[in-house]
């Protein structure tokens, strides 16, 4: 038996006090108001590392529960023989995503991080000139400029 999917979303759905409304733990309210992020947490042992991909809150530590992970990164690329060198065959960094559900968190608002933006743009599912987080400008200190309004004689 196959419960609908709105009933799902509402028996997750818990009571914030003092925020002034709901949490909904997998549903787009969350996303929308630039709350989520996607990025990479470090998994796998000393100088061998291996990233999940997740969707979490964008003030959470990065060892604290995701919302979801959608996928892993291995950054170091998987070592070939001579042989295979020799054929012209290029080593790959192994990337394991489930589209849909990256599509669907970017279309409810999630920002990727700079890295996963990239490994999302190498993997066509966003474009080039994708938007970067704005950071904030560095205002300069204000010199005062000393004025010779009177002169002493």
């Amino acid at each position: 038996m196959e419960r609908e999917p709105r009933e799902i979303e509402e028996e997750q759905c818990l009571e914030v006090k003092g925020k002034g409304g709901r949490y909904y733990g997998r549903s787009r309210h969350i996303a929308m108001k630039g709350l989520v992020r996607i990025r990479l947490v470090r998994k796998g042992r000393t100088r061998q590392p291996v990233y999940n991909i997740t969707v979490g809150k964008k003030r959470a530590s990065l060892q604290s529960v995701p919302v979801e992970v959608i996928g892993t990164y291995n950054p170091v690329p998987t070592p070939i023989s001579p042989s295979m060198k020799a054929q012209g065959v290029i080593p790959v960094k192994d990337v394991k995503l489930d589209f849909d559900r990256a599509k669907y968190w970017i279309s409810v608002g999630a920002q990727p991080s700079d890295t996963v933006a990239n490994l999302f743009k190498k993997a066509g599912l966003l474009y080039e000139q994708w938007p970067t987080p704005v950071k904030a400008a560095k205002v300069p200190p204000k010199v005062e400029v000393p004025t010779q309004d009177k002169q002493f004689a």
